[in-house]
């Protein structure tokens, strides 16, 4: 990882393939907006634009935590839903993904337990239900509800 900040012509941080986590300092309290724009750099040298989101969130006073008030999605993530959705992502991509997010509490859903199979077979329904939350169709419990499906049928291992 290269924390390319300080060039203007590539203002952020130039990370290798993969998910990648990042620590920021806020200097004061108050409201800020994140803008998060993903470039792909491939084999070729060519830079393609791959996608965009935002989000806007408080900070507050040093050692002051919100807690959640019900299990949560942060909303970037609808990005890699709508790319799986249509096709621009795997499903073993996805799951894997979203195995990650959960494991490192960035997607927190409720306790849920495997009693399946372990298939891979991931049902249609649940690639509609990923689109439509992409898309504000549908809310986040009825996408977390899709997710512990997936957890049940052993499909997503937590």
């Amino acid at each position: 990882m290269e924390n390319s900040g300080d060039d203007q012509q590539k203002p952020g941080i130039l990370s290798t393939e993969g998910i990648d986590i990042q620590e920021f300092k806020f200097p004061s309290q108050g409201i800020y907006k994140l803008t998060l724009v993903i470039y792909d750099h491939g084999l070729d040298e060519l830079t393609t634009y791959q996608g965009i989101g935002s989000s806007t969130f408080p900070i507050g006073k040093s050692g002051q935590t919100d807690q959640p008030s019900d299990y949560q999605i942060p909303s970037w993530i609808k990005n890699n839903a709508k790319w799986w959705a249509e096709g621009k992502i795997g499903d073993s991509d996805f799951i894997s993904g979203i195995q990650y997010l959960i494991s490192q509490k960035i997607i927190k859903i409720p306790p849920t337990t495997s009693s399946g199979t372990g298939s891979n077979v991931i049902p249609s329904w649940i690639k509609n239900n990923a689109k439509w939350w992409a898309e504000g169709t549908i809310g986040d419990s009825d996408f977390i509800s899709g997710l512990q499906y997936l957890i049940t049928q052993g499909i997503i291992k937590v």
